[in-house]
Formats: structure tokens, C-alpha cells, sequence
């Protein structure tokens, strides 16, 4: 059975509309808040302050490397220090979070328990 090159050309459209529909921005958000319910460590990575702290530090790192090396050296030191600087600061800043606690009027180390004073400026 030989194809045709309108059955090619037919099937490589039709692929190409379902990668397009399974790649819509309403799936992608879908998938994002299913992976972040499953993995809650993934909302640190998600932040900007980590990607912030990797930025600035690949970007220091790299005009360091450029002016004492060669700019193929300064690239793979790019590539390297954004990733490590970005895992690390994710995971800090992940592991550094505390547990919310739930309020309940019963427990005593419960949030806000015990709190007599109005807030400032309000009224």
C-alpha cells in the first residue's frame, strides 16, 4: 500500500491541529495547577525570587567568566550557574516555609488565639 502525498500532507496536518489543541492555554493552566496539587514542592520554582537570584548570580558569574575566559567557557558557566543558582534557591526557599495551621477556637496555639489588640489604623 503505497500513501499518497495528499494522505501525508492530510496526516501531518491533522497532527499538527492536535498537538496545537493539546499545547492551548487553557490545558497548559489545567496541567499546571494539577502538577502543583501533586507536587507542591514545584510552586517555589514557579516563583520570581529564585529565578530573580538565579538571573543576577548567572549574569555576574558569566561577565566574570567572559572577561577572564573565553566566551565559550562564559556560555556553559551561564547554562551551569543559572541551573544550580535556581535549584538552590528553590529548594531554600521551599524548606524554609512553615506549615499553615488551621485556626480553631479550642486549640490553644492556634493563630490569632488570645489577640485582644485592634489592629493599627483601623477603625
Amino acid at each position: 500500500m503505497a500513501v499518497t502525498d495528499r494522505e501525508e500532507v492530510k496526516v501531518l496536518r491533522d497532527d499538527a491541529h492536535h498537538v496545537r489543541d493539546s499545547l492551548r492555554k487553557d490545558n497548559l493552566e489545567e496541567r499546571l495547577e494539577e502538577a502543583m496539587k501533586d507536587r507542591p514542592g514545584v510552586r517555589s520554582f514557579l516563583e520570581f525570587r529564585p529565578l530573580g537570584i538565579a538571573v543576577v548570580v548567572a549574569a555576574v558569574l558569566t561577565l566574570v567568566s567572559l572577561v577572564l575566559f573565553n566566551p565559550s567557557f562564559a556560555a556553559f558557566v551561564l547554562v551551569l550557574s543559572f541551573a544550580i543558582t535556581w535549584i538552590v534557591a528553590s529548594r531554600r526557599d521551599y524548606s524554609q516555609r512553615r506549615p499553615t495551621k488551621e485556626y480553631s477556637p479550642d486549640a490553644e496555639d492556634s493563630p490569632g488565639k488570645g489577640d485582644k489588640e485592634v489592629a493599627p489604623y483601623s477603625s
